[in-house]
């Protein structure tokens, strides 16, 4: 997820603002702001009604889309739209070949960053940091 958002960072920035931006640490600015968006997650995922909420992890939904969107559809009891399963897997079909990107192995001391910023998601969910 980091390298992700770093590289999406460092190439689009100068699309999104009609001035510089005056943060030049890029990593801190990251690390911030996802561990501000999920304290205010986990602060606040208590109050989320049962039935209106299903968590997904990513590895799941890759090896088997179809499989977990029927359970989110199952969770959140919303009813299976099987009308649209023909449109579905065409559409899963056209991206099976589709390869994520690569990014370069993190440093040891953002690597250290990151965990230490985020070692709550990474409990909750079970990650290695």
């Amino acid at each position: 997820m980091f390298q992700s958002r770093d590289n999406s960072v460092r190439h689009a920035r100068h699309w999104d603002r009609l001035q510089r931006d005056p943060r030049r640490d890029v990593e801190a600015q990251i690390i911030e702001q996802y561990r501000d968006i999920y304290d205010a997650f986990f602060a606040d995922r208590a109050a989320i009604p049962a039935g209106q909420l299903h968590e997904v992890r990513f590895e799941d939904l890759e090896r088997d889309p179809e499989g977990e969107l029927r359970a989110i559809y199952r969770q959140l009891d919303l009813g299976w739209p099987e009308a649209w399963e023909p449109r579905l897997r065409r559409y899963l079909a056209s991206i099976r070949g589709y390869r994520k990107n690569t990014h370069r192995e993190l440093d040891p001391a953002v690597r250290r960053r990151v965990a230490d910023a985020w070692h709550r998601n990474f409990e909750a969910w079970d990650y290695r940091p």
